[in-house]
């Protein structure tokens, strides 16, 4: 249920994100698809767990589970 919110708390960010009128170098978050690449992503997470959306996380170790059916 979060997920307009968080695009409109990315896009307060105006000067980092595409602007067909700037005249600032090119960057990876600066092309028109980043924004839509963001949604994309949000909803390749929550596919797997039945939701429209969610986070990715990066761990620097597994994640050790006693029960996998606990997941459920």
């Amino acid at each position: 249920p979060f997920m307009a919110q968080k695009m409109e708390l990315v896009q307060v960010f105006k000067s980092q994100f595409y602007d067909p009128n700037s005249s600032e170098p090119a960057s990876p978050i600066s092309s028109r698809a980043f924004l839509e690449s963001v949604t994309a992503r949000a909803r390749l997470f929550g596919r797997p767990v039945n939701f429209e959306f969610a986070e990715g996380f990066n761990v620097t170790r597994t994640q050790g589970v006693k029960d996998l059916f606990s997941l459920f």
